[in-house]
């Protein structure tokens, strides 16, 4: 690495969530390694449950995720995370920051050293951040897709511009739809209120098929909240609040 490279220690992550245990009560979960030990990562819950559009058999969780790397493939990452209960699927909401606007994710480069203060101070963000993404959700719940409204929002999500254009799609990509429209039928809460024939139930079926089916080069998990599965469940998010806003 160069001379200028910083490195964050696994001790410093379960470290930084010791603190938030005891200033903001957040209880450490869970934590665990991936790629080998290269990514180091631990899961706090808040104690934030909202049921979906106030349906309160449809629960999600608030959880601060906390990860870094020691090869420079992940910057050091704080992400706010909701988890549906009935399913176990995750899904990220953004930081509502005025100053910096709506982040994903706090990123520390490896470049710049890693101020456990800082961070805890851009959490402060989360009590807002999580109201505005529980308003996000009831227009979803409310809207109601047909079957071909279905195919065509997980189309939109999987289909290359040149297969768009050109109207078709591989006999890989229809497998993976067929997936998805599966979930969306069939996955654990999909026949809840919220989720059923809903824009809130399409989004809940791509994460609930990344999370746990789709099919990854490495660890399904490291793809889920770092890689192509986490870009994947971003476009759905995206799309469905595009969808949502245009009505």
């Amino acid at each position: 690495m160069s001379g200028d490279y910083q490195v964050v220690q696994p001790k410093a992550v379960l470290e930084f969530y010791r603190d938030l245990v005891e200033q903001r009560g957040y209880p450490l979960e869970t934590a665990g390694a991936l790629a080998g030990g290269r990514k180091v990562w631990a899961l706090a819950r808040t104690g934030l449950v909202a049921g979906v559009a106030d349906d309160a058999a449809d629960k999600l969780g608030a959880y601060v995720l906390l990860a870094t790397s020691c090869d420079k493939t992940l910057a050091t990452t704080v992400t706010f995370t909701s988890v549906r209960v009935v399913c176990q699927n995750t899904l990220s909401f953004a930081v509502r920051d005025m100053k910096k606007g709506n982040r994903r994710s706090i990123k520390v480069a490896h470049s710049l050293r890693f101020d456990p203060a800082q961070i805890k101070n851009d959490l402060g963000l989360m009590d807002e951040s999580w109201e505005k993404f529980k308003q996000q959700l009831t227009p979803m719940a409310g809207q109601q897709l047909s079957k071909g409204d279905a195919e065509q929002f997980f189309l939109s999500l999987i289909q290359s511009d040149k297969e768009a254009k050109e109207g078709k799609i591989s006999d890989r990509k229809h497998k993976e739809l067929m997936q998805l429209m599966s979930f969306y039928r069939h996955a654990p809460g999909q026949s809840l209120p919220a989720a059923k024939d809903t824009l809130w139930g399409a989004v809940s079926a791509v994460t609930y098929y990344v999370d746990h089916f789709r099919l990854s080069s490495g660890d399904r998990l490291d793809s889920a909240w770092f890689g192509t599965g986490a870009a994947l469940k971003e476009k759905a998010w995206e799309k469905a609040l595009e969808m949502t806003q245009s009505q």
